[in-house]
């Protein structure tokens, strides 16, 4: 059951994220809120960032999935990314997107990384435990045969680029300067 919430919760962002991305109308939408309210982008992450590190937390604590190295490192690079945004938000510092920008897109590396180890196993790659720790290429989670952790973890760094450079697109134009 909460795979499957999960799962369509991911598949739901990755949906929204596509429409962003593709559809200019509701790109400028998304553009138009945020540089009316300039706060608004980091609140956006905080809670991004705050329900993966609490569906992580999930899977590891309540479920029992003892993380792999791979997942560990994808955290290593989201937790910090509620903390950041939290302080971002309470002080109003914008310039706090720029450290959520880098922990995001080494998170991209890592989890896309993680993503061609699950589902492209032919390619030899691997996670580098050797006779300790769980397997990078098992799946846990398969909801829709489709959404796995990795995945998840995957659509949700990609879902805070967007918002960071969504925002900073829209704080340029409205400061004529950038985050």
């Amino acid at each position: 059951m909460t795979d499957y919430f999960f799962g369509s919760t991911t598949i739901i962002l990755l949906f929204a994220i596509s429409l962003i991305s593709l559809v200019p109308a509701v790109k400028h939408k998304v553009l138009d809120k945020f540089s009316k309210n300039e706060n608004l982008p980091i609140i956006v992450v905080l809670i991004l960032s705050l329900s993966a590190t609490m569906g992580s937390l999930w899977y590891s604590e309540i479920i029992g999935f003892e993380p792999c190295k791979l997942c560990w490192f994808q955290r290593i690079f989201m937790y910090p990314i509620v903390l950041i945004s939290f302080i971002g938000w309470q002080l109003r510092d914008v310039k706090s997107m720029f450290y959520i920008k880098a922990l995001t897109m080494v998170g991209i590396v890592i989890a896309t990384y993680h993503v061609i180890i699950q589902r492209i196993p032919q390619t030899g790659l691997s996670c580098g435990t050797v006779g300790q720790g769980v397997s990078c290429d098992g799946k846990w989670v398969n909801a829709f045969g489709l959404v796995t952790i990795p995945l998840m973890a995957l659509t949700i760094f990609i879902a805070i680029l967007l918002v960071i450079m969504l925002a900073q697109r829209a704080h340029s134009k409205t400061n004529n300067s950038t985050i």
